[in-house]
């Protein structure tokens, strides 16, 4: 069997075994400003992110080449002014020709900048009672020493006075 010439081979084709994957995803709806982002984890969890095309009213797709038939991480984003608002799981999935996906978003963590001071914190006071459970007189502003009844005491007579005109009327 005769070897193959160099000069004769087309060098447009690709070799070994990488295969064209589009990866759709469906069910997305942006808003003004956000964009949607395929990103590929490699071995060691370094992210290589791709933007994604719209390929219908509601699905996105992005093309790239993968070795066939090996894992492949990946995941959706969804970002706006450069900010992680939204993303899916991780996905792991076996290299094929397509892969399709559907947006099931989960909560972005953001950590807090604000460290806690190590510093003692000082004795919060006594919680004083809830309002309204106290008894007492409440100083009217603007009347010269007079007094309000409390929301309690005031509700006690109140209900006295409707169940007093119910009995009077018939009605109970």
């Amino acid at each position: 069997m005769a070897k193959s010439n160099p000069l004769f081979v087309d060098s447009t084709l690709l070799r070994g075994d990488t295969i064209g994957t589009q990866i759709e995803l469906g069910e997305v709806l942006l808003f003004d400003g956000e964009a949607l982002y395929l990103v590929l984890l490699n071995e060691s969890d370094e992210e290589i992110c791709l933007p994604m095309t719209p390929a219908g009213e509601s699905s996105y797709d992005a093309f790239v080449r993968l070795v066939h038939q090996r894992p492949v991480r990946f995941y959706f984003g969804i970002a706006k002014d450069g900010e992680l608002l939204y993303r899916t799981h991780d996905y792991e999935r076996i290299a094929m020709y397509a892969l399709i996906e559907t947006w099931d978003p989960i909560p972005v963590y953001q950590p807090s900048l604000k460290a806690e001071s190590p510093v003692a914190r000082p004795e919060a006071p006594a919680p004083s009672p809830p309002a309204g459970t106290v008894k007492e007189a409440v100083p009217l502003a603007g009347v010269g020493g007079a007094h309000a009844r409390s929301a309690p005491v005031f509700m006690e007579e109140e209900l006295g006075n409707i169940s007093q005109l119910l009995n009077k009327w018939g009605f109970s």
